[in-house]
């Protein structure tokens, strides 16, 4: 289905790439819960835009 697993709800990218962070160690949980902060903020907004916030936050 084209589209599938897009939108505003449909990318969890961010969000596993913070859980595989967190959970190797290369982050600590305050680290963690602000950047998890920072994704629930922009839940609503653009997929691309979250990520883009967070790129621009740390530098990815």
């Amino acid at each position: 289905m084209a589209g599938r697993g897009r939108g505003r709800r449909g990318d969890a990218r961010p969000l596993s790439r913070l859980r595989e962070r967190y959970a190797a160690g290369e982050i600590d949980e305050a680290e963690f819960e602000h950047r998890l902060d920072l994704l629930l903020e922009t839940e609503d907004a653009d997929a691309a835009t979250a990520r883009e916030r967070l790129r621009e936050w740390e530098g990815w």
